[in-house]
C-alpha cells in the first residue's frame, strides 16, 4: 500500500487500554507499594537504589514487556518508600525524641498553624465548656541543660478556651507531652497511627490562658486571612434565635464545625445523609455547575466559561478547609477546565489517578483513612457507571409512544413530564450508584446501614443545593453590601431549614439507622466484583436498545446478592463469632474513667454490665459500638446498670435506641437517683419510649442466663435509704461452668461491709470496687472472695487511692484498663484466661475442676 495523499483525511488512532490512561496503572501500582509498607523491611535508602536501577533499566530496555514489569516494580517501591519515610522517618531533632507515651511536663515556644477550633466535651450531666484543639509547630523545648532547637508538629489540646489565640502567634506553652494514645479496644479508632500518619507523632496538653504567653502577635497568613474573612461575612446578620442554620451552613460550605451543631450531625448521620456535611466533590461539583451556568447565561464562549470555572473553583478550594475530597475534586475540575482551554479531551478516570497521586505523594498513608477511600471510590463508581445506568434506565421505563404523544398539541406537557422523569432518573441513578459505592466501606469501617439513604438524598439534594448556593450568594452579597446582612441572612436561612426538617423527618423513620457488624473484606471485595460485573454489562449495551427483562433480572439479581451477602447475612450470623469460641467471653472495655463490659456466650446471647464513661465525649460512638461491631453483635439482650453514676450509664440510650435491648437490670435505688439529672431522666425515656422491661433486682436473685451460666446479686438489699448511689451498686457473679467473675460497680465502704455479711463466694476474678480506688474494708474485702486475678476499670492518670490498689491485694496479678487496655476474660470448664489487648503474651490460669 502506498503513502496516502496529502489531501484525503488521515483517519486518527484513539489509543485504548493502558495507553488511553496511562496514570491509572500507575496509581494502582503506587498505591499497591503504599500497602506493602508495612511488610516490608524498614529499608527506604536501599528501595531508592533499587528504584533507580530499574529506571535506568526501563529507560535502556528493549523488550516492552520486560519495561512494563520495570517500571511496575519501580513505582510499586517508590510506594513503599513514600509510605515507610511518612511513618518512620523523623530528623534528629524532631521534638518526638522528648514523648513516650507517658505524659512528660514540658515548656514548648512554637508557632500556632491555624487559629485552634472548638471541640465538646463529654456529657457529665452540667454545662461544660468546649475545649480547644489545633496545630502547633514546635522549634524550641526546655530542659536542663537551657532552651533546646527542634522541629515538628505538635497535636495543641487545650482544656479551658482561650480566645486570644490567633493563627500565626507565637506562644509558649507549659503542658504534658505525650504521643498520642494508641487504640485501647478492639475495633477502636486508632489516634496514634491517624496523626501518624498526619506527620503529627506528639500532642501537647495544656490546662488554659494561665498556662499559655502569647510572645508575639504575628499577622495571620494572607490564606488565613481570607478564610476568615470568608466566615465573618458568611456568619454576619445572623442572630441568636438562626445561630444553629449560621452554624449548619458554614459547615456545609466551608467545613468548619462547631460542637453546639452536635444534634444536627447526628440527624445526618442518623439519616445517611452525613456526606452532605463534608466538604466534598459534591459541593465542589454544586459550585462549578452553578458558575459554569452563570456563564453561560451571560454568553461567555467555551473558553471563557472554562477559565471562569477554575477561577471560582479555585477560590471556593481556598476558602473552604482543605481535606482530599476538597483538593480531588479541585484537581478534576482544574484538569477539566485546562483541557476545555487548550481543546484537549480529558477523561475522568485519567484525572482521579492523577488527583489521587498527588495527594498520595504528600500523605501516602492517607490511603487507610475511610474520607480518602469513600471519596475516590465513590466518584470513580460515578464516572464508570453514571452514564451506562442512565442510559439503560431510559431505556428500560421509555415507552414506545412517546414519539407520538409530543406531536400532540399538549407536547410541551409532554416534554415537561419526559424532562422531569429524567431529572429524576439522572438523580435517583447518581444516588443509587453512590450508595452502593459508598455503603460497603461505610459497613467496614463504621458499621452502619442506612435503609433511606437513597430517597433521602434525593429529596434533600435539592434543598443541599439551594443551601450551598444561597450561602455563596450571602457571602458575597455582605461583602457587597454589608449593611443589609441581616436580609441576606434570613435568604439564607429559609433553604437550611427546610433542609434540616426533611433530614430530621427521614431519620426518625424504621430502620434508618442500624448498627451493621462489621464485614469480612471478602464480603466487600465480593459487592465491588459483583458492581464490576454491571458496569461491563452496562458498557456495551447499545444506547438505543431495549434490554431483555433476563438482563435486567440478572443485574438486579447481582446487586441484591452483593447486597444481602454485604448486609443481611452479618446480621442473622451476628453471633457467629461467639459461636466459634467456646469459652463465655467477658471483655471489660477500656472506656477511661468509667465502665463498659460486654458478657458474650456460648449461646450466642449478648449482655452489657454498665456502658459509661466521663473520660470520653461519645462513649457509645468512639468505644462501645466499634467493639460491638468488630465482634459481629448486632443485638444486645440484657443491659444490667449497677448504679445511677453518669461514668456507668451515660453511653445506655444509644444502646438502647440501636441495639434492640430486651431487658434492663437495675437495682432498687436506680431509677430514683437517675432522675436527679438530665441524662438520667433522657435514659429513663429512652427506656420507656422502647418499651424495654426493667427488673430491679436484690441481693439473693439470680438472673439466669443459660444452662451452664447464671448471674446471682449478693448486694444491694431491698431497701437502700442511707445508702449512696456507689454503695448500693449491684454486686454479683457471673457465673460459668463453674467459674466466677465478681463486678462490684462502684462500692466504697459501707458497700462493701454490707456485702462481705453475705458470704461472698470464692471467684477467679475480682472487678476491683470503684476504678480500683482503695477503702478500710478493701483489705478484707479482697480476702472475703479470694481472687486469683483482680482488674479495674480505670483511666490512664490514678488517684491516690488507685494506686495504693496494688499494696492492697498482694500479689495478686492486677490489670488496669488504663494501662493494658481492654481486658479478655475467657470462662470455660477447662478454666480461666485473662489477657490485655494491647499485651501480645498471653497470660493463663488454669483451676482445676
Amino acid at each position: 500500500m502506498g503513502e496516502p495523499r496529502r489531501d484525503e483525511p488521515r483517519e486518527r488512532i484513539r489509543p485504548v487500554g493502558v495507553a488511553a490512561y496511562p496514570l491509572v496503572p500507575v496509581a494502582v501500582c503506587f498505591v499497591v507499594g503504599i500497602l506493602l509498607h508495612d511488610r516490608l523491611p524498614i529499608r527506604p535508602g536501599v528501595y531508592l537504589t533499587v528504584i533507580t536501577c530499574l529506571v535506568v533499566a526501563t529507560i535502556v530496555g528493549r523488550r516492552a514487556s520486560l519495561r512494563m514489569a520495570l517500571a511496575t516494580g519501580a513505582f510499586v517501591l517508590l510506594g513503599t518508600v513514600a509510605a515507610q519515610l511518612a511513618r518512620y522517618h523523623y530528623p534528629a531533632d524532631h521534638v518526638v525524641r522528648y514523648a513516650s507515651e507517658s505524659p512528660r511536663l514540658a515548656r514548648v515556644e512554637g508557632t500556632l498553624v491555624g487559629t485552634p477550633r472548638l471541640v465538646g466535651q463529654p456529657d457529665t450531666g452540667r454545662p461544660r465548656p468546649p475545649k480547644m484543639a489545633g496545630l502547633l509547630r514546635i522549634d524550641r523545648v526546655e530542659t536542663w541543660d537551657g532552651w533546646v532547637d527542634v522541629s515538628g508538629n505538635a497535636l495543641l489540646q487545650i482544656r479551658e478556651p482561650d480566645p486570644r489565640l490567633l493563627d500565626g502567634q507565637r506562644v509558649r506553652l507549659l503542658g504534658w507531652l505525650e504521643q498520642p494514645g494508641r487504640a485501647m479496644n478492639p475495633g477502636q479508632f486508632d489516634y496514634a497511627a491517624f496523626y501518624r500518619g498526619r506527620r503529627v507523632p506528639v500532642s501537647l496538653r495544656t490546662h488554659g490562658p494561665a498556662a499559655i504567653d502569647v510572645l508575639s502577635e504575628a499577622a495571620p497568613s494572607r490564606l488565613a486571612g481570607f478564610r476568615q474573612h470568608v466566615r465573618s461575612a458568611l456568619l454576619d446578620g445572623f442572630n441568636s434565635g438562626d445561630r444553629d442554620d449560621a452554624l449548619l451552613l458554614r459547615a456545609m460550605l466551608l467545613g468548619q464545625r462547631d460542637p453546639a451543631m452536635d444534634d444536627d450531625r447526628e440527624l445526618f448521620r442518623a439519616s445517611g445523609t452525613g456526606h452532605f456535611l463534608a466538604v466534598s466533590g459534591l459541593h465542589v461539583g454544586i459550585i462549578a455547575a452553578s458558575a459554569f451556568a452563570v456563564a453561560r447565561l451571560l454568553g461567555a464562549g467555551t473558553r471563557l466559561t472554562a477559565v471562569w470555572c477554575v477561577v471560582v473553583v479555585g477560590t471556593y478550594t481556598l476558602a473552604a478547609e482543605p481535606s482530599p475530597p476538597v483538593l480531588r475534586a479541585a484537581i478534576l475540575a482544574v484538569g477539566l477546565g485546562t483541557g476545555i482551554l487548550f481543546g484537549r479531551r480529558t477523561a475522568g478516570v485519567q484525572l482521579l489517578a492523577l488527583a489521587g497521586l498527588l495527594l498520595l505523594a504528600v500523605f501516602p498513608l492517607d490511603i487507610y483513612r475511610a474520607g480518602f477511600q469513600l471519596s475516590f471510590v465513590t466518584v470513580l463508581a460515578l464516572i464508570l457507571l453514571a452514564g451506562p445506568a442512565r442510559r439503560w434506565a431510559l431505556a428500560t421505563v421509555r415507552q414506545p409512544d412517546d414519539a407520538a404523544a409530543l406531536a400532540t398539541p399538549d407536547g410541551r406537557v409532554v416534554r415537561l413530564a419526559d424532562w422531569c422523569d429524567r431529572k429524576l432518573i439522572d438523580a435517583f441513578a447518581a444516588a443509587l450508584i453512590a450508595w452502593l459505592a459508598s455503603m460497603p466501606l461505610v459497613a467496614m469501617h463504621f458499621g452502619q446501614f442506612h435503609l433511606w439513604s437513597i430517597p433521602a438524598s434525593v429529596l434533600a439534594g435539592p434543598l443541599v443545593v439551594a443551601s450551598l448556593l444561597g450561602g455563596v450568594v450571602k457571602v458575597v452579597l455582605t461583602l457587597l453590601v454589608p449593611e443589609a446582612a441581616a436580609w441576606w441572612a434570613t435568604m439564607a436561612s429559609w433553604p437550611v431549614e427546610a433542609m434540616r426538617s426533611t433530614v430530621a423527618w427521614f431519620s426518625r423513620l424504621p430502620l434508618a439507622d442500624v448498627p451493621l457488624p462489621t464485614p469480612p473484606l471478602w464480603l466487600v471485595v465480593a459487592t465491588y466484583l459483583a458492581l464490576v460485573g454491571i458496569w461491563l454489562t452496562l458498557r456495551k449495551w447499545p444506547v438505543r436498545r431495549r434490554p431483555p427483562a433476563s438482563l435486567v433480572w440478572g443485574l438486579r439479581a447481582s446487586v441484591v446478592l452483593a447486597a444481602g451477602f454485604l448486609f443481611v447475612m452479618p446480621v442473622l450470623g451476628a453471633t457467629t463469632p461467639t459461636l466459634l469460641t467456646k469459652p463465655l467471653r467477658v471483655t471489660l472495655l477500656a472506656v477511661g474513667a468509667g465502665q463498659a463490659a460486654v458478657v458474650e456466650q456460648p449461646n450466642g446471647r449478648v449482655t452489657m454490665i454498665d456502658a459509661g464513661s466521663i473520660s470520653l465525649a461519645e462513649p457509645w460512638e468512639s468505644c462501645i459500638g466499634p467493639f460491638l461491631r468488630s465482634r459481629g453483635i448486632a443485638r444486645i439482650d440484657r443491659l444490667v446498670l449497677s448504679h445511677a453514676n453518669l461514668d456507668h450509664y451515660n453511653g445506655a440510650a444509644d444502646l438502647i435506641e440501636r441495639y434492640g435491648i430486651r431487658e434492663v437490670v437495675v437495682g432498687p435505688g436506680f431509677e430514683d437517683d437517675a432522675r436527679r439529672d438530665g441524662v438520667g431522666r433522657a435514659l429513663l425515656a429512652a427506656i420507656a419510649e422502647a418499651d424495654v422491661p426493667m427488673r430491679i433486682v436484690q441481693r439473693g436473685d439470680v438472673v439466669p442466663m443459660g444452662s451452664a451460666t447464671s448471674f446471682q446479686v449478693h448486694w444491694p438489699p431491698a431497701e437502700v435509704d442511707g445508702l449512696t448511689p456507689n454503695d448500693a451498686s449491684i454486686v454479683a457473679t457471673l457465673q460459668h461452668e463453674g467459674q466466677r467473675v465478681l463486678f462490684t460497680g462502684d462500692l466504697q465502704a459501707d458497700g462493701m461491709t454490707g456485702a462481705m455479711g453475705n458470704d461472698l463466694p470464692d471467684v477467679d476474678v475480682l472487678v476491683a470496687p470503684h476504678h480500683g480506688s482503695t477503702e478500710t474494708p478493701t483489705p478484707d474485702f479482697v480476702e472475703a472472695c479470694l481472687p486469683e486475678w483482680v482488674v479495674s476499670s480505670d483511666g490512664r492518670r490514678l488517684s491516690q487511692k488507685q494506686r495504693r490498689l496494688p499494696d492492697v491485694i498482694g500479689d495478686r496479678p492486677l490489670l488496669r484498663t488504663g494501662r493494658d487496655g481492654a481486658i479478655l476474660i475467657d470462662l470455660s470448664r477447662e478454666g480461666v484466661t485473662v489477657e490485655s489487648f494491647l499485651d501480645s503474651e498471653r497470660r493463663t490460669l488454669t483451676v482445676a475442676e
